[in-house]
């Protein structure tokens, strides 16, 4: 059996963060509750020539940082 290891929270008043995922980068855009958009910010993060293990590093590190954002 499955288990959610998080609940999902959501709120009317605090906005919404859209994430769109390129081969080069994390795209953030963050809105108001009203739609309006406060902050953009990427996250780079390069795979060329690393293996597997260093790719998965390196793209954990880029979603904790989003986690921060």
């Amino acid at each position: 059996m499955r288990r959610n290891l998080f609940s999902l929270v959501t709120r009317r008043l605090a906005g919404a963060l859209g994430i769109d995922m390129n081969e080069d980068r994390f795209a953030l855009a963050e809105t108001e509750r009203f739609g309006k958009r406060m902050r953009i910010r990427a996250i780079r993060f390069n795979l060329r020539g690393k293996n597997e293990e260093q790719a998965k590093a390196i793209f954990a590190r880029a979603c904790k940082a989003i986690a921060r954002a």
